[in-house]
């Protein structure tokens, strides 16, 4: 009998009369709500009747109810009953979810190898949600020895139903040549299969690659429709990107205001970046009214999720008493995780702090530990101070040469604001040295920039 064609009146009859397939067919129709009010609630009654005498699809749409709570109290171990039912029939739907479960261990106890085998059978039905949870475990190393080519194999299966996350998770996976060879392209090719059905993740990424031009031309025109798009879906990394193509006028106007508006909107998700981004413009008057204390609220939101460039700035404001009390110990304090993590201006910051006995014990050893870390980064600044450490005999004993290594390497990578203080450091030192000497030097600090790559 083809169900499909009966009218309501038909499908209520055989219900009636205790016809599990009508009675599925009315669920679906109170569920979805067609030709009738939606009633999920009604829909769970008539679904019931028919799980109740083994309709396997029957079983799997009661589980899926009590999953989500439709019509229903959420209950995932009532969930977990139908689901085990319909499975046991080979119901790949339900055998997908009941796999899924375990991997999660929503109303179970975590259980990758009961996962796994639930998965596997629904997999090898062909469900697409099955084949793309199995590529996660083997992705993941979840249950199973972690295997690209296998994880690669089950996304490709379900990526060819149109399975979006599966799409996404091949384009990483050609990107970074896990599994299968390394291939730009067709990263880009899954990535735009799952963009162009809506996929807020692929959207991003796309965008990302536009506005960076790797691997692809650069085009802040893709990049703006692409993220614009996974903006409207409230993604956060989205509407950051935004802010950044309206901050430095990318493809659009440049509009600090809409800047604003894009950064707000993602750093109120607690994009780390993006309370970053807000701290700027708040504290160079960007689009905004210039407010240190608001700056120090941003700063403060995206330093506490470790962001290393707020952390810097956060001492700053410490050490300058911008929106805050001028506190040397707290300004230590933001400097000291900045450059715990690498960053050579709270390096240097440190350093500065060490040299001057601002808040601590003056100590020129401790504040050479800092120059030193920076200045391995290409810091023109803290060569200079080094320089100073050396021609004076600032906790290390004088030594001209050393002074005169890193006063050239100070003048090679600084900017023109301070040229001219470096240079008259230069000649001081260059002028205790002979001519033997300072030959030497400068090729020994050619060399130095050549093998740091700062040529």
């Amino acid at each position: 009998m083809n169900y499909y064609s009966l009218s309501l009146q038909e499908l209520i009859s055989l219900a009636y009369n205790n016809d599990p397939e009508a009675q599925f067919w009315l669920g679906n129709i109170y569920y979805e709500g067609y030709g009738v009010d939606r009633d999920h609630r009604e829909a769970h009654n008539w679904y019931l009747l028919a799980a109740e005498q083994g309709h396997s699809d029957a079983q799997y749409q009661l589980g899926n109810l009590y999953l989500y709570g439709h019509g229903v109290a959420q209950d995932f171990k009532e969930a977990h009953k139908w689901w085990l039912l319909a499975a046991k029939q080979g119901n790949a739907g339900a055998q997908s979810n009941l796999g899924y479960m375990y991997v999660k261990g929503d109303g179970v106890a975590q259980d990758y190898q009961k996962a796994f085998k639930w998965l596997i059978l629904s997999a090898e039905q062909g469900y697409a949600g099955a084949q793309y949870n199995l590529g996660r475990m083997y992705l993941q190393d979840n249950g199973v020895k972690q295997d690209y080519q296998e994880a690669y194999k089950w996304f490709f299966l379900a990526a060819e139903q149109e399975h979006v996350q599966a799409q996404y998770n091949l384009g990483k996976m050609r990107l970074l040549g896990h599994g299968v060879e390394q291939n730009y392209l067709e990263a880009r090719k899954w990535w735009l299969l799952a963009a162009e059905q809506g996929y807020a993740d692929a959207q991003v990424v796309l965008g990302l690659m536009y506005a960076s031009g790797d691997f692809i031309t650069q085009d802040y025109h893709e990049a703006y429709k692409w993220w614009s798009l996974a903006a409207k879906q409230r993604h956060p990394e989205a509407q950051s990107g935004m802010g950044n193509l309206y901050y430095n006028g990318h493809g659009v106007e440049q509009d600090f205001k809409e800047a604003y508006k894009w950064y707000y909107l993602a750093a109120k998700q607690g994009h780390t970046y993006a309370q970053f981004s807000l701290g700027n413009l708040y504290f160079h008057g960007d689009g905004v009214k210039q407010d240190y204390q608001e700056a120090h609220k941003w700063y403060l939101l995206a330093a506490e999720q470790g962001h290393t460039e707020a952390q810097f700035n956060l001492g700053v404001l410490y050490e300058k008493g911008y929106g805050v009390k001028q506190d040397y110990q707290e300004a230590r304090k933001w400097y000291l995780l900045a450059a715990e993590q690498g960053y050579e201006k709270a390096q240097y910051g440190l350093g500065n702090i060490y040299s001057l006995g601002n808040s601590v014990e003056q100590d020129f050893k401790e504040a050479r530990k800092w120059y030193l870390l920076a200045a391995e980064q290409g810091f023109s600044s803290a060569h200079h101070n080094l320089g100073v450490l050396y021609y004076y005999g600032y906790g290390v004993k004088k030594d001209n040469e050393k002074a005169y290594f890193w006063i050239l390497l100070a003048i090679a990578n600084t900017s023109h604001n301070r040229y001219q203080d470096f240079v008259k450091l230069h000649d001081d030192v260059a002028a205790e040295l002979n001519s033997k000497q300072r030959e030497k030097i400068k090729k020994q600090a050619r060399e130095w920039m050549r093998d740091k790559g700062f040529e």
